[in-house]
């Protein structure tokens, strides 16, 4: 991945994580309260600014109510149906197609070798 799709990808979680936060009606302070970050934490989190470490990701989805969820690009659910119309493979993915050969054994990917 480049760093602009890396960005971007950010910019859509803080983004997510903001809307979510003032959905519920909290402030960024209530947040901070309910993590434990500092609200300057929280404030540049929610511009962008610093990618999240798995800890921070994890408090902010509990005091938002979220499931962290992680799917399988080529599963047949609805998680993995949502994550896929708002997340597209890049040229060097994986299809879809490739990544349930690989699954099944049938495949090895572009970039392993013999």
């Amino acid at each position: 991945m480049n760093e602009k799709i890396l960005n971007e990808a950010r910019n859509l979680i803080a983004g997510f994580l903001k809307n979510r936060r003032i959905e519920l009606g909290l402030s960024q302070q209530d947040l901070a309260d309910r993590t434990g970050m500092a609200r300057a934490t929280i404030n540049r989190m929610e511009q962008g600014l610093f990618w999240l470490g798995m800890k921070q990701y994890l408090q902010l989805c509990e005091a938002l109510h979220l499931f962290p969820a992680i799917a399988e690009m080529e599963a047949d659910d609805e998680i993995a149906e949502a994550l896929r119309k708002n997340w597209t493979a890049k040229p060097k993915a994986m299809t879809i197609d490739e990544a349930l050969q690989l699954k099944a054994g049938k495949h090895k990917r572009p970039d392993q070798h013999n």
